[in-house]
């Protein structure tokens, strides 16, 4: 049966198409904006679709204006891993805000090739502290086109920027026995649904401590975020990140459950890890609403 509509039913609009939600679980943010949400990746695609190409025609421009239209440094764009790095572990932030409230990042990172410095950039909005939506990409060796992308203000302590998005890696470091117990026990029931998907090809239990340097990266830049409430009714989020690693195809897995230290401060706190091979332990676990997708054009 229709459910009826109500007079005092929360709405959401769709800063796009202007469709209308009931449930902030089902917008996508972009921006720190109060308000500015998406009711799909098609529709953060057809918005920003402009500011894309405004950056485009500075890049060109400068370019054009510099000779520097076909330079080596522009192969280091192509390659995911090296982007990653630069979206993750920059070696410098720039922000440039406006009198609305609107934010554009500039991340950097160096690349040493042959006693030659290269830098990648990457235009693009942060939520959460992560980058969320990527405007351009491009690379490049001169310092002038490079200062052209020192934009706003610099960023003056990185690590503190990046660890915005509080996650407390040791879920043994400062809680009590209580704690740490009922965590153990959220794992040993994920533990044991997963056991039903494995498949006998997967990655062996006893190679998993092989991929824990996913962990981080995967935490730090995720393909997906999901939130889903659990059976004893607690919110879990789930980080899914793909990799492909000395030919090697596989998904890494973090799941996470919030927590409220004695300071009230909220961490998520991982409980279980792990790679996986298998779609259907993929498929099951990105369970929930999506908090975040892949995002990048």
């Amino acid at each position: 049966m229709k459910e009826k509509m109500r007079a005092n039913q929360a709405i959401y609009i769709c800063g796009e198409c202007k469709k209308i939600v009931h449930s902030l679980k089902d917008l996508f943010f972009v921006e720190e904006i109060p308000g500015r949400g998406f009711c799909s990746e098609v529709c953060i695609q057809h918005f920003y679709s402009k500011v894309v190409n405004y950056f485009d025609d500075i890049e060109k421009e400068l370019r054009k204006n510099k000779k520097l239209e076909k330079e080596d440094a522009l192969k280091h764009i192509a390659d995911r891993k090296k982007l990653e790095v630069v979206m993750g572990k920059p070696d410098e932030i720039w922000s440039l805000s406006n009198e609305i409230g609107e934010k554009f990042y500039s991340y950097i990172s160096c690349i040493e090739e042959d006693d030659r410095k290269q830098y990648i950039i990457v235009i693009c909005f942060v939520y959460d502290f992560a980058p969320s939506f990527v405007i351009s990409v491009t690379a490049t060796e001169d310092q002038e086109l490079l200062n052209e992308y020192r934009i706003g203000e610099k960023v003056t302590d990185i690590g503190a920027f990046l660890k915005g998005r509080v996650v407390r890696q040791d879920i043994n470091s400062g809680l009590d026995h209580e704690t740490v117990l009922y965590l153990e026990n959220k794992k040993s029931q994920m533990l044991a649904r997963i056991l039903d998907k494995r498949v006998e090809n997967d990655i062996p239990f006893e190679h998993h401590q092989k991929y824990f340097d996913c962990k981080d990266d995967t935490l730090r830049l995720p393909d997906e975020v999901y939130q889903s409430q659990d059976d004893d009714g607690d919110t879990v989020n789930t980080y899914i990140k793909s990799y492909e690693i000395n030919d090697e195809i596989f998904y890494y897995f973090v799941m996470c459950i919030n927590y409220h230290g004695a300071s009230e401060e909220e961490f998520a706190l991982p409980f279980l890890f792990f790679p996986s091979k298998s779609v259907d332990i993929y498929n099951m676990i990105k369970s929930g609403s999506c908090l975040e997708g892949t995002l990048k054009n």
